[in-house]
């Protein structure tokens, strides 16, 4: 969404999810969602911010505000490991 919020729908179809969300915390852009673990996603925006959040209950979990401009990689490593690019110049 553009207004910095994340919609998250049971026809993503992970069985952890139990319930329709809308996740609220970017304040810009969001770029990138991707699954980081069994019950999580992190998504990554142009209010320079990395955030983790739970898809069973929509919650969040931690924010990030390392980089200096806004972040259009995001990487999942491995299980709960995650890279993310920004126009900072930066990985992270």
């Amino acid at each position: 969404h553009l207004d910095g919020s994340i919609e998250i729908k049971n026809d993503f179809n992970w069985t952890v999810l139990s319930a329709n969300h809308v996740l609220i915390g970017h304040t810009e852009r969001i770029n990138l969602i991707k699954k980081l673990n069994h019950n999580q996603i992190v998504s990554v925006s142009d209010d320079k911010t990395i955030r983790i959040w739970n898809i069973s209950d929509g919650m969040l979990v931690r924010t990030f505000t390392q980089h200096s401009s806004r972040i259009q990689a995001l990487e999942i490593l491995e299980e709960n490991r995650f890279a993310t690019g920004s126009c900072d110049n930066s990985i992270r």
